[in-house]
């Protein structure tokens, strides 16, 4: 099991007892307190065991809060003793260590830096982290969202909550003074939906979405998520072909998110965004290729988009002249390829059986009296001759070319394809800038 860990800052001010608690706690029952660290660990913390840590952050003129001692009333105008957070810690008999780690005051960039080092280096690797924001210099609530994020990666740390102590929200409930203890780890989330969101939208990965995903029990997105990743960076041309997975996509992400929960009304302006890269695809269509082909080019996949637009110009061309039913058929396919460059009186059909012979004949006739054969005919040859080769031999040639100038080749040879397809199909497909 991991290790759990609280953190928190201790601010200077002289706290006044007041009871802390949830919506759902009875105010009878909480104990009142000036520190929201206790009321904190008292309600989310009292399962910690030997290996977890409580960890308060103390500067120098936080130790008076921290340490027993006088304290200044000013209603009272008088000095009284008050047990600092050491001591009330100790009284919860809590299986774990509570200590406090000395910080600088973080008033300035330099210091700021320093208390960000300090607290990274206390992670280890897969912590469960549990963070009271309540106190401390106004920069540290910024400070702790970068560090979470920072630590998420390089520590692998999972955020399990983020609290704040609203004093300022205290209201009198059956007769008692209560003050809210906010749960903000909504917003923790939210920060990993957006960049997990980022991360598919920008490179086509979509595992680490998915794994978040799975959090929610949406089993429809997550499955068709997954899906539709695995087919774009596993080359899966016949799944984009039948566009079930990214219609069911469309269809999943389409559905309205509880509104009830805060986190879900922002969730949904991110699953709208990622819907509205399906809206286009359809039921067995070669459009879907294309579709693909530019998300891949988005996303710079330069070998997937190479291969896909070389496999959906054969795909449409078998669309066009009806012959959907040998999609799959690895002979045909090359010979319609073939067929686009090279004349009948010159076709090379190699040792076939009669039958088969007739269908390959038939074939490279309606291929080479195809109206728009010679335009797909020249775009082939470009897409061969700047791309394909050189990407299916890894670069092993005289003048290979670097990445810049194939992602610049495969978006004007997709962009000619997306011109003969408005001419051909009146199908607007959208241009994308060289």
């Amino acid at each position: 099991m991991p290790r759990k860990i609280f953190l928190s800052f201790l601010g200077i001010s002289n706290y006044d007892s007041v009871c802390y608690g949830r919506p759902s706690d009875v105010p009878s029952t909480i104990v009142p307190t000036r520190f929201i660290q206790e009321a904190i660990i008292r309600t989310y913390c009292s399962d910690f065991t030997e290996k977890d840590k409580v960890l308060v952050f103390t500067t120098k003129a936080a130790l008076k809060n921290w340490e027993d001692g006088e304290h200044y009333n000013r209603k009272k105008d008088c000095q009284e003793f008050h047990e600092g957070l050491k001591t009330r810690l100790e009284k919860l008999d809590l299986l774990c260590s509570a200590q406090n780690i000395m910080v600088a005051d973080g008033r300035t960039k330099e210091e700021i830096w320093q208390i960000f080092e300090v607290v990274y280096d206390i992670f280890e690797q897969h912590d469960e982290v549990y963070f009271d924001i309540t106190h401390g210099f106004r920069s540290l609530p910024m400070l702790n969202l970068v560090l979470i994020n920072y630590a998420k990666l390089l520590k692998n740390i999972k955020v399990k909550g983020i609290y704040y102590g609203a004093y300022e929200g205290k209201k009198i409930v059956d007769g008692i003074e209560v003050a809210p203890i906010w749960e903000l780890t909504d917003f923790a989330k939210l920060q990993d939906w957006t960049n997990n969101a980022s991360t598919f939208l920008k490179t086509g990965n979509a595992s680490a979405l998915v794994q978040q995903i799975d959090d929610y029990q949406y089993k429809s997105i997550r499955d068709n998520l997954e899906s539709f990743s695995e087919f774009i960076l596993g080359n899966r041309g016949i799944n984009i072909y039948n566009g079930q997975v990214m219609i069911g996509l469309r269809e999943a992400l389409t559905q309205n998110i509880e509104p009830s929960d805060p986190a879900f009304k922002a969730l949904q302006l991110i699953l709208n965004k990622i819907r509205s890269e399906f809206d286009e695809y359809q039921s067995n269509s070669a459009i879907n290729g294309f579709l693909a082909i530019r998300w891949c080019i988005h996303n710079g996949l330069i070998q997937q988009a190479t291969t896909l637009l070389e496999e959906f110009i054969t795909t449409f061309v078998l669309e066009e002249l009806g012959h959907i039913k040998y999609l799959q058929d690895y002979k045909v396919r090359v010979t319609v390829s073939s067929a686009l460059s090279i004349n009948a009186d010159k076709f090379d059909y190699g040792p076939k059986k009669d039958d088969e012979l007739e269908l390959h004949q038939e074939l490279v006739k309606q291929v080479t009296e195809y109206p728009h054969r010679k335009l797909l005919s020249v775009l082939v040859t470009k897409l061969k001759q700047s791309l394909r080769n050189d990407i299916n031999h890894g670069g092993f040639r005289e003048k290979p070319r670097s990445f810049k100038e194939m992602s610049a080749s495969i978006r004007k040879r997709y962009n000619e394809m997306a011109a003969l397809v408005r001419k051909i199909r009146n199908i607007d497909l959208p241009k994308l800038q060289n």
